[in-house]
């Protein structure tokens, strides 16, 4: 599993969680994420979080296109 942290200053505010299928094997509606599914994902993400002080301000939307990069350079 795998996490892309962001901060503001010293103070982490946010981040999102990702990792192989394999790492996070569980997943809110399987039943339908199965019934839809052709072949499992390489990455998938499992959680995003920003501290309620900071919401509104962009914190979930850097989390994710971060980690968005981090998968692309992973592969």
């Amino acid at each position: 599993m795998h996490q892309t942290l962001v901060y503001d200053g010293d103070d982490c505010v946010g981040w999102c969680q990702y990792g192989s299928p394999a790492e996070l094997p569980n997943i809110k509606n399987r039943k339908v994420y199965d019934k839809e599914l052709a072949s499992l994902p390489d990455w998938r993400i499992g959680c995003v979080f920003t501290g309620s002080r900071h919401r509104g301000h962009g914190v979930a939307r850097a989390a994710v296109t971060a980690t968005l990069e981090a998968i692309r350079a992973a592969g």
